[in-house]
């Protein structure tokens, strides 16, 4: 072995010496730009599963839920029996939401049962006739006959749709309440006592039987002082409403959608964090419409870039069903864009404070929020359109609507969001649907993620994934809906399909 001259290795080592620290002073000086602008979230996750294109390894987060009680699907034998039992079963589906009428005619069909869809109509009358029910007793006849005819009813999206039923004192149909919202949604402060009442009295009494599309539905109801010992979480097939043929020009404008990302103008953080970020990194993207066209036009891009603000959204399984490949931030990003940014709209964020830090008077707060939400209920019913849009609550400018924000949500801002919350309410973040989304834990990640979707093989490899686990979902979706209509009553199997969420309203 020949040894360098002295001067020379002092020359070589001095001279990497020097290598490191001018690329450590370079790495530094980044960071502090980057903090100093706030250009981009900080990464903080420690690496990605298979190549990052599949999902974040979880395993050292907080975020940690088991999802073995969710996964229920009925053998051959025990289908083919249920289905042979409730073929033909005269069901009634009431709903004003197209997403949740289109899901619910594909199961009744592949079930074989005799389904009538009804629509109310949406508007102030009918909206104050079911007030009038609620408050004064003056219900139509009409749900009478629903109840002669019909062994089941299904109310579902509006559940003050549901009060003309628990008004009738005889109603010999078995009456299903499929909560895709908040169960009191739209209705003023002074109805909302006498309702929560009434709904929290026909659990009790088991005057109905309740199912969810999202846990957080329950959550819900337990925050406002019911408890539901007994439900079935049932998630949505997917199966998207039926729309006429319509020129996709009108929708998009890339001329090569497959290597654009897609963003939905939806809420204020696309535009205040999204767009600005893809610019930055120089990644081609298309804004759609809030109204973009469905999932057949989110199919022509290589990905959606979403930033969730809202627990749970109808269009996510019909845009999974199309394969659509969703980007998301980590549930820790997540977490670090709610608590940092106050323009960022997330219902129900106040949900996922930290109470234990320092807050601002709620007294204040719980007044500015009732205020608020009293202010143009008339306008949201008169308003409330079912399309095919993203969400579940419409305004007549959704985009304006969202970003108002009370004075609470504001403050509550100054609080640190609860991770650990996040993987028990959020659909985004919940164990079951992390094997179907790409998570980042910045947006300069985000042309790695890409690059790695230019490979048609690992691009093919994620969207038969996605099926896989749809068609899944779907099997589990039908097994639960055979059930409950075969044995809606003192069913066990309710506590099968559980969510694995906390008894919060035992206690």
């Amino acid at each position: 072995m020949i040894l360098l001259p002295r001067k020379i290795q002092r020359f070589i080592a001095l001279n990497a010496i020097i290598i490191v620290l001018v690329l450590f002073i370079y790495q530094f000086t980044k960071l502090l730009i980057d903090l100093s602008t706030d250009k981009y979230v900080k990464n903080d996750y420690e690496s990605l599963r298979n190549n990052r294109f599949n999902n974040v390894n979880f395993q050292n987060s907080k975020v940690q839920t088991d999802n073995s009680d969710t996964k229920y699907i009925l053998s051959d034998s025990e289908f083919s029996s249920l289905f042979h039992k409730s073929m033909n079963t005269p069901l009634l589906y009431i709903s004003r939401h197209e997403g949740t009428i289109s899901n619910f005619k594909y199961i009744s069909d592949y079930l074989n049962w005799n389904l009538t869809v009804f629509s109310p109509e949406s508007s102030s009358k009918q909206w104050d006739e079911l007030l009038s029910c609620l408050m004064k007793n003056n219900c139509g006849s009409k749900y009478e006959k629903f109840c002669r005819e019909y062994n089941y009813i299904v109310i579902s999206d509006i559940m003050l749709d549901v009060v003309p039923f628990l008004k009738i004192q005889n109603c010999k149909a078995k009456i299903i309440t499929e909560i895709t919202n908040r169960f009191d949604v739209f209705l003023k402060d002074n109805y909302k006592m006498e309702f929560h009442k009434l709904f929290k009295n026909a659990i009790e009494t088991k005057k109905i039987i309740v199912v969810v599309n999202n846990p957080y539905e329950i959550y819900y109801l337990c925050r406002n002082g019911i408890h539901v010992p007994y439900y079935a979480l049932i998630r949505s097939t997917g199966y998207p409403p039926k729309i006429q043929e319509y020129d996709e020009s009108l929708y998009y404008h890339s001329e090569e959608p497959e290597k654009t990302i897609a963003i939905i103008s939806r809420s204020k953080q696309d535009s205040m964090l999204s767009i600005p970020a893809l610019k930055a990194l120089d990644v081609p993207y298309e804004v759609l419409n809030t109204r973009y066209g469905g999932p057949k036009i989110l199919s022509k891009f290589k990905a959606l870039l979403y930033l969730p603000y809202q627990v749970s959204v109808m269009a996510m399984m019909e845009n999974l069903r199309e394969k659509i490949i969703y980007l998301l931030p980590s549930p820790s990003m997540f977490k670090r864009l709610l608590e940092t940014y106050d323009e960022y709209t997330f219902t129900e964020s106040s949900v996922f404070l930290d109470q234990s830090s320092s807050s601002e008077s709620e007294d204040n707060n719980d007044i500015s929020e009732s205020k608020n939400s009293n202010k143009n209920i008339n306008n949201e019913i008169n308003n409330y359109i079912d399309s095919h849009i993203e969400g579940i609550d419409e305004y007549d400018n959704p985009i304006d609507e969202m970003e108002k924000r009370t004075e609470k949500e504001q403050k509550i801002k100054k609080k640190p969001i609860m991770e650990n919350m996040l993987s028990k309410w959020v659909e985004w973040y919940r164990e079951e649907f992390r094997d179907v989304f790409i998570y980042f834990e910045g947006f300069e990640e985000l042309p790695t993620i890409l690059n790695d979707l230019d490979n048609k093989e690992i691009i093919n490899k994620k969207k038969d994934e996605i099926e896989k686990w749809v068609k899944e979902m779907e099997r589990m979706t039908i097994s639960q809906w055979l059930t409950i209509i075969n044995s809606p009553y003192n069913n066990p199997i309710l506590n099968k399909l559980h969510s694995p969420v906390d008894d919060v309203c035992k206690n």
